[in-house]
């Protein structure tokens, strides 16, 4: 007797036994469970890559996860109330954490309800995207429409959970000053390109010196009333902040150090699994206004993350694609 044949007798067997409602239930819900864990497709494509990332895209940019995490982060909220700024540090963890989780789940139901892969082999593709932007069987207009895709889910990943971590507010905030930066750097590299050899060493060493003076003296200040007088910095030495953030990252770029890509002017840290790097906007100053962790102030020096794919969108390079922890 095949196997086929056997199941199908078992099967007739089951069906004449007289078993509970709830029981013969509970088997054919298993049995289809495992028809359906058997039917899953154990090969990734570029459609299936194609699609996963546009309906990323639209959860993200939804209502309804949106409101999913807002609910878990009033739940963690109530939780939570007052304390030391080390406890308020470790709430803006546990603030990330619920996002990354929430953002996962999301992911996790396209790849498996919608696209009927096992989400595991769906991360192992995006740790390997690589492999299917440079790949021959893809076309070109697959390949413009897959990189587009890309960009648009960075952008909306770093947008849920930088808003969801910071507040809408100060997310946008921080987003037009590093824009400012982007701004400052596309100015100094056209101005480098204007200059010879000697007097690109002689406008480089200007900014620096301009920079050294600014931090001369926030350090006089003294650590507090510098915090302060970033929040509220005059035009000037803005500016100059801006240029030296500009300038660090261009040099950066020029030593090799310009890793992957980035979603409007973030840098990327990975694709795949909920945001991966955005931890340092709550913690990499550690210290706080009325309450609220600081990020930065627009002009971090930390070097951009290690990850190199070798290629870059819209001019900017890419940091990668795959999911870290």
């Amino acid at each position: 007797m095949s196997d086929s044949a056997a199941i199908e007798e078992v099967e007739k067997g089951v069906e004449n036994i007289d078993l509970p409602d709830d029981l013969r239930a509970l088997i054919e819900e298993t049995v289809e469970d495992k028809e359906k864990q058997d039917s899953k497709k154990d090969t990734i494509t570029v459609s299936m890559l194609t699609q996963f990332f546009d309906e990323a895209v639209k959860a993200l940019d939804g209502e309804v996860l949106s409101k999913t995490i807002d609910e878990k982060l009033d739940n963690q909220e109530k939780e939570t109330q007052g304390g030391e700024e080390t406890e308020q540090q470790q709430h803006s963890k546990n603030k990330l954490t619920v996002i990354k989780k929430s953002i996962e789940a999301v992911y996790v139901d396209i790849w498996e309800t919608k696209l009927e892969v096992d989400a595991d082999l769906g991360r192992e593709a995006m740790t390997k995207i690589d492999q299917f932007l440079q790949s021959d069987k893809i076309s070109g207009d697959e390949l413009k429409h897959l990189e587009t895709l890309l960009e648009k889910f960075g952008a909306a990943e770093h947008r849920m959970v930088g808003s969801k971590l910071l507040g809408e507010e100060e997310y946008n905030r921080r987003q037009a000053e590093n824009k400012a930066v982007m701004d400052a750097q596309r100015d100094i590299v056209e101005n480098l390109n204007s200059l010879d050899a000697q007097e690109k060493s002689k406008y480089i060493l200007g900014l620096k010196e301009k920079g050294d003076k600014l931090r001369k003296k926030m350090t006089e200040m003294g650590q507090e009333a510098a915090l302060d007088y970033m929040d509220n910095m005059s035009e000037e030495d803005a500016k100059t902040l801006r240029q030296l953030s500009a300038l660090t990252r261009i040099m950066q770029a020029s030593q090799g150090g310009g890793h992957g890509h980035s979603h409007n002017g973030q840098p990327c840290t990975g694709h795949g699994h909920a945001s991966h790097g955005h931890a340092h906007e709550a913690e990499s100053h550690g210290h706080s206004h009325d309450g609220k962790p600081c990020g930065g102030h627009g002009h971090s020096h930390a070097p951009p993350p290690k990850q190199s794919h070798g290629h870059s969108h819209n001019g900017k390079p890419c940091g990668g694609h795959g999911h870290s922890h």
